[in-house]
């Protein structure tokens, strides 16, 4: 084992324990579970209170009064509830759209639909076309959509991880990729999906990847260097959080680091977004 395997391994011991390499074990085996920590054990409960307190709607931001009824993430719904989850991505999203107009929002990694049940609600896309090889993920953005009484004619959900396959839904469908933006976060298999070929598909398209860099086991450089060849790439990530305190949350956080634990998105690192314009 090298040097620096053993010194981030020493790293992880240090700040969570045995919990936090067994669950970057899990993680690597891509498997969907995590021994609990007393901060997620905190968070899940603030974002269940919430979820009850505000009927689970959206209570700020452009995705104001959209329902997240169903989530396989709990303990983020607190984020998502006080538009203080990807912040930059909406607006970033929406701000291309104001200018572009495009007609297809691809969500690939769509999880409850958060993003798509925001902007088809709001009108903001006129249709979506979602991918995920999760079951219970394109259910729970089903149940969303139908929640949210979002007519089925504007969507499409796929229950599958997008390849070369995947591709031939546009061609079979005569979607033109010049007419989609794509927003993409599929946990590090950006580095596979986004191989030379498809970008030279997919160079006409505006596209937001979320760089999950922080796996280690993977190279981000050729992947960087393709898309800097081929679109304009602009870096965007997490700023600030501020949350407008109300009655709500002076019942349920005592303190500041209880307010920290409440706006934070439980991410295992600072993450980036590539946006990309075409050339």
């Amino acid at each position: 084992m090298s040097q620096s395997r053993l010194y981030r391994i020493k790293l992880i011991y240090e700040r969570t324990g045995f919990k936090g390499i067994i669950n970057q074990i899990l993680l690597k085996l891509k498997i969907n579970f995590r021994l609990s920590d007393d901060i997620f054990k905190k968070k899940y409960f603030f974002s269940k209170f919430v979820s009850k307190e505000y009927d689970h709607k959206i209570q700020s931001g452009h995705f104001k009064g959209v329902y997240l009824k169903n989530s396989l993430n709990i303990e983020i719904l607190s984020n998502k509830f006080e538009n203080l989850y990807e912040t930059e991505v909406i607006n970033k999203i929406i701000e291309l759209q104001s200018k572009f107009k495009k007609n297809y929002f691809v969500n690939l990694g769509v999880s409850d639909g958060f993003y798509v049940n925001g902007l088809l609600a709001k009108n903001i896309f006129p249709r979506s076309i979602c991918f995920d090889m999760d079951r219970k993920s394109i259910s729970a953005c089903e149940k969303n959509l139908v929640y949210n009484k979002i007519s089925a004619d504007k969507y499409t959900l796929i229950n599958k991880k997008i390849d070369d396959s995947g591709f031939q839904y546009f061609d079979n469908n005569k979607i033109d990729l010049k007419d989609c933006l794509f927003l993409i976060d599929i946990e590090g298999d950006e580095i596979d999906f986004l191989s030379l070929k498809n970008i030279q598909k997919l160079k006409n398209s505006i596209l937001i990847v979320e760089m999950h860099e922080f796996l280690k086991s993977k190279d981000f450089s050729i992947l960087k260097d393709n898309l800097e060849n081929f679109f304009q790439v602009k870096k965007i990530g997490i700023e600030n959080r501020n949350l407008e305190f109300k009655d709500i949350h002076k019942k349920l956080l005592r303190s500041e680091i209880e307010k920290n634990i409440y706006i934070s998105e439980l991410r295992p690192s600072l993450m980036e977004w590539y946006v990309c314009l075409p050339k």
